[in-house]
């Protein structure tokens, strides 16, 4: 994701160059559960990608690196979907 990317963590909204470095923890939604709970993620620094800027029909605007992935609905089932991979009409799921 890139560096402005907001991201909802139980400190409340912080950009990705806000969280520390290594291990955080982040809002995320638990697909067994059908809840959102805390989770645990990693930042880290892989070098310079492509950069894609997605937009959602409500207006909101995600940018990440090509190999990111979102979770999308297809045909009434949640799957992971790399950002290069999304097309116009995809249904990204935000937590």
């Amino acid at each position: 994701m890139e560096e402005n990317t907001i991201i909802r963590t139980p400190a409340g909204c912080l950009s990705i160059k806000e969280l520390p470095k290594g291990t955080f923890e982040l809002m995320s939604f638990n697909f067994d559960k059908k809840k959102v709970e805390i989770d645990t993620a990693f930042k880290t620094f892989t070098g310079r990608k492509k950069i894609y800027r997605v937009t959602t029909k409500s207006g909101k605007t995600f940018e990440a690196t090509e190999d990111h992935r979102f979770f999308v609905e297809n045909q009434g089932k949640i799957e992971e979907k790399r950002v290069k991979n999304l097309t116009i009409g995809s249904k990204i799921m935000i937590v």
